[in-house]
């Protein structure tokens, strides 16, 4: 008899162990969820995004990529400004001025 309550009380134990786990790691992935949405609506972490984008697309290409900024809103969507790309020949394939409007509603 009490070999069964002892193994009773070790399964619950482990229930109770594991739904309070569960609980606690969706409380994390949410909480940095928000922190990365807010990292990402701040203009210096925007600027170093757009310095990290620029370098990759020009090194990936060969092509001379510029972008002076990115506006990530929830509520707007993406916004590129003052968009050049220039290919090997320094020639022009995009000039966008003032900006791109990537995605209107999110």
């Amino acid at each position: 008899m009490k070999e069964e309550n002892s193994k009773i009380e070790k399964k619950s134990s482990f229930l109770r162990f594991l739904y309070t786990a569960s609980k606690t790691l969706l409380v994390f992935i949410l909480l940095l969820l928000n922190v990365i949405t807010l990292a990402l609506a701040t203009p210096s972490i925007q600027n170093s995004l757009s310095d990290k984008i620029t370098g990759f697309l020009t090194a990936r290409t060969g092509f001379e990529v510029s972008l002076n900024h990115i506006n990530l809103n929830l509520s707007k969507g993406l916004q590129l400004a003052d968009v050049l790309i220039l290919d090997l020949n320094k020639d022009t394939l995009l000039s966008a001025k003032p900006s791109i409007q990537v995605c209107s509603e999110m």
